[in-house]
């Protein structure tokens, strides 16, 4: 409806570049952002209602970062919405969400696992 506010965020340059360029041949730069940005601290703009996260659950030295940004950047009730395509995870990663107030889900759906965390 017009109302979402649409940032991308990622560590890498080049992909914030290829991000950029893409936004603006497709003319979506007005409806999106891009912004490099590193685990750790909260997304800027926000907080968000909804994150969407792809294969970025691989890296066990990103975790504690990684759930802290999330925690971060989500209003209270906010989703996160993640996916991975190992078929197991680690099995730390449920303590670790439940210490930043996020509450864990998962489940295996064809050859993807679905995480959702609730912000309490």
């Amino acid at each position: 409806a017009g109302a979402a506010q649409v940032l991308f965020a990622d560590a890498s340059p080049v992909a914030v570049e290829f991000l950029t360029r893409t936004l603006r041949v497709n003319a979506l730069d007005e409806q999106a952002r891009v912004v490099r940005h590193d685990w750790g601290e909260p997304l800027p703009m926000g907080p968000y209602d909804l994150i969407l996260g792809g294969d970025i659950l691989y890296r066990p030295a990103c975790f504690t970062a990684l759930m802290a940004t999330i925690a971060g950047s989500l209003t209270p009730g906010g989703c996160a919405l993640l996916s991975d395509p190992r078929t197991r995870l680690e099995s730390s990663l449920p303590d670790l969400a439940a210490l930043h107030r996020l509450h864990w889900g998962s489940l295996r759906c064809d050859q993807t696992t679905l995480v959702q965390l609730v912000h309490r």
